[in-house]
This record gives C-alpha cells, sequence and structure tokens, in this order.
C-alpha cells in the first residue's frame, strides 16, 4: 500500500460511486457508502502520513489502516472486472511492517 494506490482507488471509487446528490432514489443508499469511502481514506492517509514522517504512532495504526483498505478493496470488487484497481486484482495490498521506534 502506497499513496499511489491509494489514489487509485480512491479515483475509482469516486467515479463508480458519483456525485453527492441531494435527491433521488439512490442519495440515500449512496451517502452512507461515500462516507464509508471518506472515512477509510482518511485513516488510511493517516497511517501513510505516520509512516511517512517517521511517527511511532504508525505501528499502532498499521492493523486498522489494513483493514480499512480490506474494505475499500470490498466496495471496489462489486463492479465488474474490468473496473478494478489493477492492485487490487492482485490480491489484498499488504501494509509493510514498519521499524519499531527508537529505544
Amino acid at each position: 500500500m502506497n499513496r499511489e494506490s491509494l489514489e487509485r482507488l480512491r479515483l475509482l471509487l469516486a467515479a463508480r460511486i458519483g456525485a453527492p446528490h441531494e435527491r433521488g432514489e439512490d442519495a440515500g443508499r449512496v451517502e452512507p457508502l461515500r462516507r464509508q469511502v471518506h472515512h477509510a481514506l482518511t485513516g488510511i492517509d493517516a497511517y501513510l502520513t505516520a509512516v511517512d514522517t517517521g511517527s511511532c504512532t504508525a505501528v499502532g495504526l498499521r492493523e486498522r489502516a489494513q483493514d480499512l483498505w480490506n474494505g475499500l478493496e470490498r466496495i471496489a470488487s462489486t463492479w465488474p472486472e474490468q473496473d478494478t484497481v489493477p492492485a487490487a486484482a492482485d490480491g489484498p495490498a499488504q501494509i509493510p511492517a514498519q521499524p519499531s521506534p527508537p529505544a
């Protein structure tokens, strides 16, 4: 998992979910999904930022970020195969292990 693969997944999901709608039959179903995707993207971004900055919080965020990533892949997998992100088609993304913080 890296920022590039996160951006590809974000773009795919944004295109498939579509723009926010205040009305219409899908509005009630789409908004919770949009919020869920936004929450997951924000959490993964926070993890990647912690990794980039060498923060000791990265270790604690790793498992949660992996769960969020897997959730986004499940959402993306609901669309036909040609619409999936290439990295997702290779199997679940693995978050690299982070070095232990200095003692």
